[in-house]
């Protein structure tokens, strides 16, 4: 599914209100966001995580959740802006879902696995979150395999 809607409104840009105050400003699909006189802002990427931001009435709003809350709705109670792919430049609509911290993290492992699979516990993954909790490491795997 997220393939047919990447191909079919990846190169088209869509516009829309965004639904919180201050009114007047507008969001696209592709990440983009323009000011009360229909000009593009300019978003920058600063701080924690390098997400792209965008001045709103003198306060740096992030992009990601703004692209959400306009194309998907307002953000559920307990849940955060995802990028599916972790590249926090890219705030295409079909990178983002809202999703708890837990499958943000999930995501993140998926995305960015560990270069030693000795320094951590290492749990199967699949997008719908663990499939098995047992840890895999290098030392289970032997105990395992000499009967311990």
């Amino acid at each position: 599914m997220r393939t047919f809607l990447a191909h079919s409104i990846i190169n088209r840009e869509h516009w829309a209100p965004h639904p919180r105050p201050p009114r007047g400003y507008f969001v696209s699909n592709l990440g983009n966001v323009r000011g009360p006189r229909g000009s593009a802002l300019k978003t920058y990427s600063h701080g924690r995580g390098n997400y792209p931001r965008a001045t709103i009435n003198g306060k740096r709003r992030k992009v990601h959740p703004m692209v959400l809350e306009v194309f998907v709705g307002p953000r559920p109670d307990g849940m955060e802006a995802c990028h599916y792919e972790d590249v926090a430049s890219n705030d295409v609509l079909v990178n983002l879902h809202w999703g708890r911290q837990s499958a943000n993290d999930l995501d993140r492992r998926r995305n960015h696995p560990p270069t030693n699979p000795d320094a951590a516990s290492r749990t199967v993954l699949s997008r719908c979150g663990p499939v098995d909790s047992v840890a895999h490491t290098s030392a289970n795997a032997a105990a395992r395999s000499s009967g311990g």
